[in-house]
């Protein structure tokens, strides 16, 4: 989930992101080895681990508390938590059968087995919250986000649940409060006039979808308009009562489509460069020649910071290798993403952006120098 308002980036800055807390206790297990053999090559991987990822096991209880008063919304979802991988980071490419998670206090610690989507289950331990105990991973600070993952059975992948979301955005927006704090908790309630973040008419909470979204339909319940979405993210109404628990939202996924009908979509698009300067944003439509698009652009910034966007949204490309740098004259394979490009210049000019379409699973994008800039320009 993902918040998006800029004074809720200033109170959030108190902590080091909702989900990426430094705790500033130490634990240690010294005194009372752990039971197993598996449990004891955990505890060794993790205490070798510089600035490991936390989280107190407090704030995971303030969610507990929140699905067992809201269960209603969700009734037949067990309670699951997940951890969320971070883009961007070399541990989002670790198999999760590496990836090692114990609660630890001063005086016991205990495995918590992670399953293959990076769910786990956290029971009701009155002894962990008295002492204060952490999840600890045995991976870096700040590469993993813990969050609930509440999920009615039985729903295919592309299918979501109005009331599982609900659940979902409560369950995190308490165990955001538990670890920003009520003072900052209650500032961000003062701006948006409602205790209740998630009824917020901001669009502040941004689910993630398994893959990019091409459209929408309800298939259960009246269709309602408000509910949006953009590539790997959807956008829930949860302040209007009119949206029952039991609606369902089925996305047509970019990987589930023939090829035929990811052409179709394609074709339907209106590529453009946008440029994501802070102090000149603008937006330019690539003209398509045949599947190759092309735009020439003025650049009087030697570093230019763009993203390769449709008009809607609907598809953003990204390089292949995550790394947003790209030199006049390299070609490079995208991928569907949403990391920035940025173009590294000797030279100020008009430059030429080309998107090659012609192969959709391995699309190509090339900046080439055309002309020196006009003294108009």
């Amino acid at each position: 989930m993902k918040l998006k308002l800029s004074l809720l980036s200033i109170s959030l800055a108190f902590s080091t992101s909702l989900f990426a807390q430094e705790s500033t206790q130490e634990t240690s297990s010294e005194n009372k080895p752990p039971a197993s053999k598996d449990e004891a090559q955990a505890s060794v991987v993790i205490a070798s681990m510089k600035n490991p990822a936390l989280k107190p096991y407090r704030i995971m209880a303030a969610g507990m508390e929140t699905y067992e008063e809201n269960k209603a919304l969700a009734p037949n979802a067990p309670l699951y938590f997940k951890l969320s991988r971070r883009k961007g980071t070399k541990e989002a490419e670790v198999p999760w059968q590496d990836i090692k998670m114990r609660l630890a206090s001063d005086d016991e610690s205990k495995q918590i087995p992670i399953l293959e989507n990076g769910r786990f289950v956290l029971e009701k331990n009155d002894k962990a919250y008295e002492e204060n105990a952490e999840l600890i991973l045995n991976q870096r600070k700040s590469s993993f986000n813990f969050r609930p993952d509440i999920r009615t059975p039985g729903l295919a992948n592309h299918v979501y649940r109005m009331g599982d979301q609900h659940l979902n955005c409560k369950m995190e927006v308490d165990m955001v409060k538990k670890e920003i704090g009520f003072f900052f908790s209650t500032l961000v309630s003062t701006f948006l006039m409602k205790v209740n973040w998630c009824e917020s008419k901001y669009e502040l909470f941004a689910f993630p979808l398994n893959d990019w979204a091409i459209s929408m339909k309800t298939i259960i319940g009246e269709q309602q308009s408000l509910q949006t979405f953009r590539g790997t993210h959807f956008k829930p109404a949860f302040w209007d009562k009119n949206i029952a628990p039991d609606t369902l939202y089925e996305f047509e996924l970019w990987s589930s489509l023939s090829k035929a009908r990811q052409r179709e979509v394609i074709d339907q698009q209106q590529f453009v460069i946008r440029s994501t300067q802070k102090k000149n944003p603008f937006s330019t439509p690539l003209v398509k020649d045949q599947q190759r698009y092309q735009a020439d652009i003025a650049i009087s910034d030697p570093r230019f910071h763009f993203q390769i966007d449709t008009d809607k949204g609907v598809l953003t490309f990204a390089n292949v290798n995550d790394k947003g740098e790209l030199k006049p004259e390299q070609n490079v394979e995208l991928k569907l993403g949403e990391t920035p490009h940025y173009l590294q210049l000797t030279q100020t000019g008009m430059y030429r952006f080309t998107l090659d379409l012609s192969d959709i699973d391995h699309p190509h994008f090339q900046v080439q120098r055309i002309a020196d800039l006009s003294p108009a320009q």
